[in-house]
Formats: structure tokens, sequence, C-alpha cells
């Protein structure tokens, strides 16, 4: 009778512990896929910036008849969405953490919620 508890016990502590593999696969995986997304996404939008920003350039240059002063007019375009950038690392950073957060506790609120309603 006590060899067969252990042994229920023992079921019940691999359930457990499959249990948690899974959710650790399942959030590294969205971890990961979100991850590849950013880099994706910041890859695109800088070639989309550099080839927006050589066409500024060369407008610019053609309107004010010397294409050094459109290029260092776009440049200072950059600087200042480089300034801005840095004024608000703080937030950029902490909607990127919460995204983060969401991610690695989306389960586990899933589960909360559940329970609750049972």
């Amino acid at each position: 009778m006590l060899r067969k508890i252990f042994e229920k016990l023992l079921k019940q502590l691999e359930a457990r512990v499959d249990i948690v593999k899974l959710s650790v696969i399942e959030r590294t995986s969205l971890i990961m896929g979100f991850t590849m997304f950013l880099c994706l996404a910041a890859m695109m939008s800088a070639a989309v910036v550099i080839f927006l920003g050589v066409a500024l350039s060369i407008s610019l240059g053609n309107v004010l008849g010397n294409p050094a002063y459109g290029y260092l007019i776009t440049a200072g375009i950059y600087l200042v969405f480089l300034f801005v950038c840095l004024m608000l690392k703080k937030h950029i950073i902490n909607i990127i953490a919460g995204i983060f957060i969401d991610l690695f506790t989306h389960d586990l609120d899933k589960r909360a919620k559940q329970e609750k309603d049972e």
C-alpha cells in the first residue's frame, strides 16, 4: 500500500516536471520568436530609413543647389531623432520590458484565470 502511494506520488511529480519543462519550452520559443521579429523589423526599418535619408538628401541638395547641404540637413534630422530617442530611453526600455514580462507570464495569467473560474 505504501509502495502504491509512493508510485503515485512519483508519477505526479514526473507529470509536474513535464509541465514545467513544456512551460519553459513554450516561453522560450515565444521569447525567441519575438526577438527574431524585433531583429527583422529593426533591419527592415533601418533599410527604409537609410533609403529615405538618401532620397531626402538628394532632394534637398537639388533644391538648395548643393548636394552637401542636403546631406548635412538630413544628418541634422537624424541627430534630432537620436536626441529624442535618448530622451525617451527609459520609456522605450520600460515598454520593451513590459512586452517581455507579458510573454514570460502569459501562461501563468491564463492558469490563474482558469483556476479562478473553476
